[in-house]
């Protein structure tokens, strides 16, 4: 390797030894991180649903991946549709997503569940977009932007939303399909 005579080189280098190191504490291994390097396609973990609902990426030591529940129902819910569904059309799953929410969910006041659901389906409101962006934010904290895209829910305004995670990818000991 050539001597860095470069003050800013060596911080680049530094840098990047860093962040191998934070690659390595996720769980990649050095040949996930040679691969990255060289350019070969990204190595996507599983999503592991446990009974429970807990979501886990078996590949990346088994990180936990958590979430609140109603948070994590819309993340179950696009799941469910790789279609893709429009935000403004969610009150047309509105029982879809009342069942996941129960399952998912410890609480027992069924108003207050159907007072959650309401609002995030109103399309008057934001509050879709914002979990959304909780949803992408839990994974942007654990991976890199290249690998969470797949993770969470993109698409472009007044087009359908969907996750575009390969659905092979996804192991459920509970059928939440």
């Amino acid at each position: 390797m050539k001597e860095c005579h470069n003050t800013q080189t060596k911080q680049l280098i530094n840098e990047i030894k860093e962040r191998i190191e934070n690659l390595k504490l996720l769980g990649l291994n050095e040949q996930d991180i040679i691969n990255i390097l060289t350019s070969n396609p990204i190595q996507l973990s599983p999503l592991h649903i446990s009974k429970d609902y807990r979501i886990f990426l078996s590949e990346y030591n088994y990180l936990e991946i958590k979430m609140y529940p109603l948070t994590k129902t819309l993340f179950f819910f696009y799941l469910r549709h790789p279609e893709g569904i429009r935000f403004k059309q969610l009150a047309d799953y509105k029982d879809e997503l009342m069942n996941i929410y129960k399952k998912v969910s410890n609480r027992n006041n069924i108003e207050d569940m159907k007072k959650s659901i309401d609002a995030v389906t109103n399309p008057n409101k934001n509050r879709m977009n914002e979990i959304s962006s909780k949803i992408k934010e839990v994974f942007l904290k654990h991976l890199d932007k290249s690998i969470a895209k797949n993770y969470f829910i993109m698409g472009k305004r007044a087009t359908p939303k969907k996750i575009i995670l390969d659905r092979f990818l996804i192991i459920s000991e509970e059928n939440f399909k």
